[in-house]
């Protein structure tokens, strides 16, 4: 190949030189390829490369701590999350290894009386869960309502001999009112029954309702004692009271210790 360029140079007059060199001006692309490629190489950053390098710099701070933030609250998310399931578990491996649990069952409490015991027992598989002895308190509160019970029932037996005792005078009255003129009401009905005067007629027994409400919010129980005390009735009359009082809706019936409450407010 340079034989042959050698006598083309030759040939040409325009070539001045003496022989045809490898870099000859005139067949260079003969003798030489050119290929364009990348590699790096250490190159000086210009003031406005810097600039722009450490204002990313700050943003890449900046991120990174919103970064780690978000990091730290995920974290303590399911931290909270990791805690409560474990108390779970805990409470359900107490469960399982207890096979009991603490729970509201509706009971009810029964007085015994005669053994001077209380028991409580569950209405849904009828279980005595507690037996213990009465209380003073709870015998005294039975007495009491013995005794009201017992007064009661006097003061019943008490009217009763009264009004026989009124019914057989009527005869001997009756014959020496023959005579008489006669009052303005005889012969149009039966005489009206005298009640006992211990036990006042309910009307004004009714009279003192509001009375009696009053007094027993003050003492903070209701009670046929509290009405003596307070309003200066009978025993009769303040079991009478607290009867009507009863029916008219405004004292709960007695319990089995013998316990009212009022109903109003």
């Amino acid at each position: 190949m340079q034989q042959l360029v050698k006598t083309h140079c030759q040939r040409e007059a325009r070539c001045t030189e003496k022989t045809c060199p490898p870099l000859c001006a005139k067949y260079k692309d003969t003798y030489r390829r050119t290929k364009n490629e990348t590699k790096s190489v250490v190159c000086k950053l210009t003031d406005d490369e810097l600039r722009n390098a450490g204002s990313s710099l700050a943003v890449a701070f900046s991120d990174l701590s919103l970064i780690e933030g978000e990091e730290k609250e995920m974290k303590q998310q399911y931290s909270a999350k990791k805690a409560e399931k474990e108390a779970q578990i805990a409470k359900l491996a107490a469960l399982v290894r207890a096979g009991q649990e603490m729970r509201d069952v509706s009971c009810e409490t029964i007085t015994d009386y005669v053994n001077a015991t209380v028991y409580t027992i569950r209405k849904d598989n009828k279980e005595t869960i507690e037996s213990r002895e009465m209380r003073d308190d709870e015998r005294q509160r039975h007495m009491d309502f013995l005794s009201a019970i017992d007064a009661e029932r006097e003061a019943k037996v008490d009217a009763e001999k009264k009004a026989k005792a009124e019914a057989k005078k009527k005869p001997a009255e009756k014959g020496k009112d023959e005579t008489a003129e006669p009052k303005p009401n005889e012969g149009k009905g039966p005489d009206p029954v005298v009640e006992s005067p211990a036990v006042p007629d309910d009307d004004q027994l009714r009279g003192l309702f509001l009375k009696a409400v009053s007094v027993f919010k003050k003492a903070g129980r209701v009670g046929s004692a509290t009405a003596m005390r307070k309003m200066k009735l009978t025993q009769p009359q303040a079991l009478r009271l607290l009867a009507l009082m009863e029916t008219d809706g405004l004292v709960s019936a007695a319990d089995g210790e013998g316990v009212r409450t009022l109903t109003v407010t």
